[in-house]
């Protein structure tokens, strides 16, 4: 008799502490899952990546380009399929750059290109509920962009870049981590993301090598999600 009323009050515990983490998991899902609508800033530092016919042309931009601080922001949507799953589209004005430095003799020469973009990231997004008002995030998916606007600056002298010598449409992969916080009426939203180009953003011909230009760089994302 004594065996069975330990048995039974274990299985009491174990279904309890089971019990209480669900309810746990489900008030943290509660407070930031289902669909949500937000906004979102965003600092980028960011670069250009190369390719070349010739790969030690490549590797010479590379050695002289160095990152940029750029901003953004926009409009996001999440939309959950489960605790676990579901997915993250976002509409968002994006800066990207670059600073190419060298040396012509005595001369130190330093350009900065500053390209603004619309960009459609469409993420996969797995939540791990931990219980609580916390809610960890892995972000994954391809990114749609369209060139809006540019320019150059060497020295006092800024230049617009012509559209004519850009590729309007962008399309790359982003991938980050995250977290949410519930707090209020939905959720505050940290993210740092990586994002790079799969296509060039220049338009390459034999004249200067067939050197292709690419976009990549860091974000630091801040945002505050609705539900709905």
């Amino acid at each position: 008799m004594r065996k069975v009323t330990m048995c039974l009050a274990a299985s009491l515990i174990t279904l309890a502490g089971a019990n209480a983490f669900a309810q746990d998991v489900t008030s943290s899902r509660s407070n930031s899952g289902g669909a949500q609508i937000g906004v979102v800033g965003m600092l980028n530092y960011s670069s250009h990546a190369y390719s070349a016919d010739d790969s030690d042309v490549a590797d010479e931009f590379a050695d002289h380009t160095e990152s940029t601080l750029g901003f953004g922001g926009g409009l996001r949507a999440v939309v959950e399929f489960n605790p676990f799953l579901g997915i993250q589209p976002e509409i968002l004005f994006k800066q990207y750059g670059a600073t190419l430095k060298a040396e012509a003799g005595p001369f130190n020469i330093e350009s900065t290109a500053t390209t603004n973009y619309l960009q459609v990231p469409v993420l996969a997004r797995l939540a791990l509920p931990v219980g609580g008002s916390v809610t960890p995030k892995v972000l994954v998916g391809p990114t749609f962009g369209y060139f809006l606007s540019g320019s150059t600056k060497a020295g006092d002298d800024t230049k617009d870049i012509d559209a004519e010598d850009v590729e309007r449409l962008d399309i790359g992969v982003a991938a980050g981590v995250g977290v949410d916080f519930a707090t209020g009426p939905g959720a505050l939203s940290l993210d740092l993301r990586y994002d790079r180009s799969l296509t060039q953003s220049n338009k390459a011909s034999d004249m200067d090598g067939g050197l292709e230009v690419m976009n990549t760089g860091f974000s630091f994302l801040v945002g505050y999600n609705y539900k709905l």
